[in-house]
């Protein structure tokens, strides 16, 4: 192993090295400093193997793994569904201060006969009653807009990330034929410009009709 990056490197208090010239020196804040930094992200893959290293340590927090789908009822019309997107989006700053992280996909024709949206919540250490408080936060959402959208909100308790990945059903094929994108709104947007928030994904956003085929002709 040899040099390391990110916020993992942030916890190493320690490391045995071997260093080019055959040398197995300890690095730390007290010895060897300037090693130390270099492994915890100040340079590249050139000061040495690591032979061992002690970590900082943290208690696993607990987590609830929140989600559904959303789908649009016949006859929504793409104006419609991105009017209630943008309903979504104006809670989420509400969700976010609460204390729940996530992320959601759209899809829609033509990859798919409808449009809709897959979304996941987690919320670490947090207390029933604010995981009663997402949850309710987004079933009154799909129920106040049921002439628009039918969906589900599904609570799965989890205990660690690594339940969370063998949770999951992970296809045994690679690829598709869809193009993922994300784009950053502000929470002003979101909050104060709903109509313009709507209006904005109605015309960059998926439609709920698939677009005609068409053809190209070279001279």
């Amino acid at each position: 192993m040899t040099g390391s990056y990110g916020q993992g490197a942030d916890n190493i208090l320690q490391a045995a090295i071997v260093t080019p010239n055959g040398d197995l020196i300890t690095a730390n804040e007290c010895q060897n400093e300037d090693i130390y930094w270099a492994i915890r992200g100040g340079g590249g893959n050139t000061f040495g193997v690591i032979v061992n290293m002690t970590m900082k340590a943290y208690p696993i927090p607990k987590m609830t793994f929140m989600g559904g789908d959303i789908a649009a009822n016949n006859g929504t019309s793409t104006q419609d569904w991105w009017k209630f997107m943008a309903k979504y989006h104006a809670l989420i700053p509400s969700l976010q201060d609460q204390g729940a992280t996530g992320y959601y996909t759209i899809g829609g024709p033509p990859s798919s006969e409808t449009i809709s949206v897959g979304y996941s919540v987690f919320l670490w250490d947090a207390s029933n009653a604010t995981v009663s408080s997402v949850r309710s936060t987004l079933q009154q959402l799909i129920s106040e807009n049921s002439a628009t959208v039918s969906g589900t909100v599904q609570i799965q308790p989890l205990t660690s990330l690594y339940e969370l990945i063998t949770s999951i059903n992970i296809p045994g094929n690679a690829g598709g034929n869809g193009i993922t994108a994300s784009r950053l709104i502000s929470r002003e947007a979101v909050t104060e410009k709903e109509d313009l928030v709507a209006d904005t994904l109605t015309k960059v956003g998926t439609q709920a009709d698939a677009p005609p085929v068409r053809t190209t002709s070279f001279l």
